[in-house]
């Protein structure tokens, strides 16, 4: 039987446990969660991934927990608020709860971080600094100051729709989401019998549109007309889409005689999850090859008239 004393101290451990959970963000909550999943799909137990060369990459940008901490009052708040408002736990919660023997690193680049991080995660395996990496992004949206100052900028849609490419378009939708990535070299995925939805050829970083997509396609030798379908950013504003869309365009120059080019935004789907967005527009892309179908973008009514759909074949 516990002693008073043992008791005692066995309460206070409970209320500390309490104390940190309770302050931890949602965000790193779920991403701990997720990460199981994670696995559970690659056919990896949390085992044998134990100890392994793991890097983790985590890009995320909202800062809704550390804004809600900010409101309590003093006598709520315990003493891990202060740490775990940060964004740096949204790697290293992973790295060290599943002890992942690689680099790790949580980055806020804006609507860029899971890109971002995959590119980096991609580094590291060609460099052998890993064997594994983790990487993809999280968005969480439960605080009114960051949806207020993205609507004063009137980049907000003022009905919650994402409508990409649309020609009544009038901004994003903000969601909430996560999802990760487990990344290989493809030698080492065949070797082991892993499961391969699909193979990153490239990844882009934050450059010009246009010459990024050469410099890629130049580098990797590959032929653009075999190209059937882009997955855009498409965030749905009347400025943004023609731009983005137009750009594509003219990389791809499909003619009147050739398959036309097809664009997509999962953004029309899910809404615009931030931080987020491009692990969920490479995941969206991986099951459609996975599934041989491309899914229709949601809330479209017409394209955008700014749009030159018919001189590039869009």
């Amino acid at each position: 039987m516990l002693n008073m004393d043992n008791n005692g101290q066995f309460r206070q451990k409970l209320l500390r446990a309490d104390a940190e959970a309770g302050s931890v963000d949602p965000c790193h909550r779920l991403l701990m969660l997720k990460f199981v999943h994670l696995l559970d799909d690659a056919g990896y137990s949390v085992e044998k991934m134990n100890g392994t060369k793991t890097s983790v990459h985590i890009g995320q940008f909202s800062t809704d927990h550390s804004l809600a901490t900010t409101r309590m009052k003093p006598e709520h708040r315990s003493r891990f608020h202060g740490p775990n408002t940060l964004l740096y736990n949204a790697s290293a919660r992973l790295s060290y709860h599943f002890n992942l023997q690689g680099p790790n690193v949580s980055l806020d680049v804006a609507c860029s971080s899971s890109f971002e991080a995959l590119h980096m995660a991609v580094q590291c395996l060609r460099t052998n600094e890993a064997d594994m990496a983790v990487c993809g992004g999280v968005n969480g949206v439960f605080a009114p100051e960051n949806f207020f100052q993205s609507s004063l900028i009137g980049a907000q849609s003022p009905d919650g729709r994402s409508r990409s490419f649309s020609a009544d378009a009038n901004g994003y939708a903000k969601g909430d989401g996560l999802g990760l990535l487990l990344l290989k070299r493809l030698s080492d995925a065949e070797r082991d019998g892993d499961r391969i939805y699909c193979v990153v050829r490239d990844v882009l970083s934050a450059a010009g549109q246009e010459r990024l997509l050469a410099n890629i396609y130049s580098r990797n030798n590959y032929d653009t007309r075999r190209i059937l379908f882009v997955e855009a950013h498409g965030t749905g504003t009347p400025v943004g889409d023609p731009i983005e869309a137009n750009g594509l365009g003219r990389f791809f120059n499909r003619s009147n005689l050739d398959p036309p080019l097809l664009l997509g935004s999962i953004k029309s789907n899910l809404g615009h999850t931030e931080g987020a967005a491009g692990v969920a527009s490479l995941i969206k892309v991986a099951m459609c090859m996975h599934y041989r179908g491309i899914t229709p973008n949601m809330q479209f009514t017409s394209l955008n008239p700014k749009i030159e759909a018919q001189k590039y074949n869009l």
